[in-house]
């Protein structure tokens, strides 16, 4: 019969096999016991007859004072998250407004009044989409919307920005001289360039960004009418000096709901000046100049692409002067010492202006080079033809 080690109550003993059965028998008989004493405990067989009956008891003890009567629970409601609407709509008066046009979901679109229109008052340019206008002198603008629905409440806020990069985050502001005039004179909203001949219209500074705007109703048509007419005016000129200061403007027109929401946007260049009909010719001219030199510049790179130079061989004398005075010397060959003159009879308008656009551009070429007066007079006198045959 073989002998075994173990412990109890913290000493060690030494018995035979049948010693160490009986007492692993009385050990499960205890733990069996004490399962029966505390029903609640559910622990499993192997940790029960580690446990010491006490033990079991005190264990009893703490889960019937944490122990709720299930007649006693109730469901309770999950915690309601209150969800809250976060301000996601940028200011249409920040430092830098958006000047995108979008008609957004109500096809917001405006136009010019041209019939009320006057070259000593204002006058609408096409061309730039640019109007041109008088100081204090009022412009008609019709709003016009595809659907709207009953009661829904909109507004228009018109709002002067400076559309040049450098000066885009300034705001416009009255020159010293107009604004000191009007406040002498008692008048109200002295501070705003842009105004609203509404009685209905609402001013507002916004103190971040420090710009100005005027905010309408906008109304629904009258009867037998599809758009909503507006009176606008600028109260500076914009050769005024500590206001616009000859810097280009251009208007902003939202269409905003009651919570300031931008649903639409239109903008418009201006200018403010004493002779619109002057000004006005004088810019779509200069537009028009503009035009003509990238097309003369795209057909001479187009032609370069297609009909490459062979490269040439230079003279001995050539290689002796300088690169400068070699392009003068190719120059002046062609244009001063060949003065033979060719009469070319042109068919068609369409050819016709073809050939004076290559006169143009070689006209153009000879002044750079040159220098030449005669070359300037002859360009200016093709474009003036070019300019008739355009027409």
């Amino acid at each position: 019969m073989g002998s075994c080690y173990y412990e109890a109550n913290g000493v060690g003993y030494i018995s035979s096999e049948e010693e160490v059965k009986v007492k692993v028998e009385m050990d499960d008989e205890e733990s069996e016991q004490s399962m029966d004493t505390c029903p609640n405990l559910n622990f499993p067989p192997e940790v029960t007859r580690r446990l010491h009956p006490s033990q079991l008891e005190m264990y009893e003890d703490r889960l019937t004072e944490s122990t709720i009567p299930l007649d006693q629970i109730k469901d309770e409601p999950e915690p309601v998250v209150e969800k809250k609407e976060i301000g996601v709509f940028q200011s249409p008066t920040g430092q830098f407004p958006c000047t995108d046009e979008w008609c957004g979901e109500y096809n917001f679109e405006f136009f010019a009044d041209s019939r009320t229109s006057s070259k000593k008052t204002w006058l609408y340019s096409f061309q730039l989409n640019k109007i041109f206008v008088d100081v204090n002198q009022g412009i008609p603008l019709q709003f016009k919307l595809d659907h709207r629905v009953d009661g829904e409440k909109l507004y228009v806020r018109a709002l002067a920005i400076y559309n040049v990069t450098q000066h885009l985050h300034l705001p416009v502001n009255r020159c010293p001289n107009h604004l000191r005039e009007d406040e002498d004179r008692g008048l109200s909203n002295i501070h705003h360039v842009l105004q609203c001949r509404d009685e209905r219209a609402d001013y507002h500074y916004d103190s971040a960004s420090k710009r100005y705007s005027v905010v309408v109703p906008l109304e629904h048509p009258p009867a037998g009418s599809d758009v909503t007419t507006l009176m606008y005016c600028l109260t500076c000129k914009g050769s005024c000096a500590g206001g616009m200061n000859r810097r280009p403007v251009t208007l902003i027109f939202t269409l905003e709901r009651e919570n300031q929401q931008v649903v639409g946007r239109r903008t418009l260049n201006i200018r403010v000046c004493s002779c619109p009909k002057r000004d006005k010719k004088k810019e779509e001219a200069e537009l028009k100049e503009e035009k003509a030199i990238q097309m003369i510049q795209a057909d001479s790179k187009k032609r370069k692409m297609l009909k490459p130079k062979p490269p040439q061989t230079p003279s001995d004398d050539e290689l002796s002067l300088p690169k400068r005075r070699k392009s003068l010397l190719s120059v002046s060959s062609d244009s001063v010492q060949d003065s033979k003159v060719y009469n070319i009879q042109v068919t068609g308008t369409q050819h016709y202006i073809e050939v004076l656009k290559h006169l143009i551009m070689l006209k153009t070429y000879e002044w750079v080079e040159t220098s030449s007066p005669e070359a300037q007079e002859s360009k200016e006198e093709y474009e003036k033809m070019l300019e008739m045959a355009l027409k």
